[in-house]
């Protein structure tokens, strides 16, 4: 399986930093240059509070010094300094582009350079078209035809037809589209999922946490939600299993919902009640 970008160890470049090794460190060098001290282990000694001064500031400068080889690293940078990296391989912000958002889209681009990369450079120029798109996919279910699937974050994820002429436009220009191929742009399946679950709560759990389980899980559930991605049960009971629940009981849906690459799960109706408080 080829290494992504997240699979990849921890940069030698950046340095753990701790303060009590730089403490040590200091106190052993001042130690071998003059054997004469005796304060080393007074933790009232003024040599010892110099010390510390010295190795708390050392200790700042080596953040900020990770922290600028962060900004050159597309996995860590964020802010301006991930702007400045995009904008080297021609790409700008969009419009409410968060920082995730804005770096996979960099990363498709890039990958769409490569010789072979044709899905990566269609991904990249669909993604550049508006910052409402939440999730593409590709197929070619016959030779020289591509179909893209475009699920946008407005609503339930059906595109509307201005952004999929948008997107037609796009890949059909002149310097985007092989010559060979003949593209189709398509809104995503929705499958309506309504959600009813009881939560049984411990006899001296607040109301509150049936509140907070509510408001909550249809923000985790559309940050986790994608072409392809399958609503299961074991999915919901984690997202509702908060402290001091001590049961989530789904009534509906009754088994996982398993869906293909060109659907996408939506909420249809969400229903979380108060169950029995037991133990």
């Amino acid at each position: 399986m080829p290494t992504t970008i997240d699979s990849l160890p921890a940069p030698e470049i950046l340095e753990t930093i701790d303060f009590e090794t730089l403490l040590e460190s200091m106190k052993d060098y001042l130690q071998n240059n003059l054997p004469e001290w005796t304060g080393r282990d007074i933790e009232s000694d003024p040599i010892n509070k110099v010390l510390e001064v010295f190795s708390y500031r050392e200790t700042l400068l080596r953040q900020r010094i990770n922290e600028a080889a962060q900004a050159n690293l597309l996995n860590f940078a964020t802010a301006g300094d991930l702007e400045q990296l995009a904008i080297f391989y021609g790409i700008e912000r969009q419009a409410d582009e968060t920082d995730s958002e804005l770096r996979a889209r960099t990363i498709t681009h890039i990958k769409g350079f490569s010789v072979g990369g044709t899905a990566d450079a269609y991904k990249a120029k669909v993604l550049s078209v508006s910052s409402n798109i939440r999730d593409i996919s590709l197929d070619s279910p016959e030779q020289g035809k591509v179909r893209i699937t475009v699920l946008s974050k407005d609503g339930d994820g059906a595109p509307d037809q201005s952004l999929l002429d948008s997107i037609t436009e796009k890949v059909n220009a002149d310097d985007v589209k092989i010559i060979t191929d003949t593209i189709e742009v398509r809104g995503a399946e929705i499958i309506l999922v309504n959600i009813n679950v009881l939560l049984h709560l411990y006899p001296d759990t607040p109301d509150e946490v049936l509140d907070k389980a509510r408001n909550d899980f249809p923000a985790l559930f559309n940050s986790a939600r994608g072409m392809g991605w399958n609503l299961t049960k074991s999915w919901i009971v984690r997202q509702l299993h908060l402290e001091g629940v001590q049961e989530v009981e789904i009534m509906e849906p009754t088994e996982n919902i398993n869906v293909d690459e060109f659907q996408s799960v939506a909420l249809g109706t969400v229903n979380i009640a108060m169950g029995e408080r037991k133990w």
